[in-house]
């Protein structure tokens, strides 16, 4: 099982991937890896090593996945960035609603079963009462006596 930071590095670097419009294809050839080892890395089944850290971050220009990471951001890195691109709190606000979208959606697809789950329950039991009712008014009808309806 994948561990939290491999998770959390996974949907950073596949959210900032979406961001800037790249398949999937375009950012491993552009970082040197193959299409299945990013896609083991975004789902958060595999946490690169720091040389393939470096290499998304430099093709994504985003030197922010070593703090995501754990890691420190390397000197030679520094050095080619503005100061302001170290901060991933943008690349973290992109993943923390993808995060909470994800639960309002899975909140609201609960709430949409439990209305289901009641429209279909009161339906049934308005057909069971229906066939009780025309059930009782034939026996009635021919005379032979019937249980008496179910009031709710």
């Amino acid at each position: 099982m994948a561990d939290e930071k491999a998770q959390k590095f996974g949907r950073a670097v596949a959210a900032l991937r979406e961001r800037l419009g790249l398949s999937q294809k375009e950012l491993a050839q552009r970082a040197g890896i193959t299409p299945s080892h990013l896609s083991r890395i975004e789902s958060g089944d595999r946490m690169p090593g720091e040389e393939i850290i470096a290499r998304l971050a430099e093709s994504l220009n985003a030197p922010g996945f070593f703090l995501i990471a754990g890691l420190l951001v390397p000197e030679g890195m520094k050095a080619k960035h503005r100061p302001s691109s170290f901060t991933v709190l943008e690349t973290v606000e992109v993943v923390q609603f993808q995060e909470h979208l994800n639960a309002l959606v899975a909140k609201t697809l609960e709430e949409c079963v439990e209305k289901i789950d009641e429209a279909v329950y009161m339906i049934v039991t308005s057909a069971i009462e229906k066939i009780r009712s025309d059930s009782y008014a034939l026996l009635l009808h021919r005379g032979e006596g019937a249980f008496p309806p179910v009031r709710p």
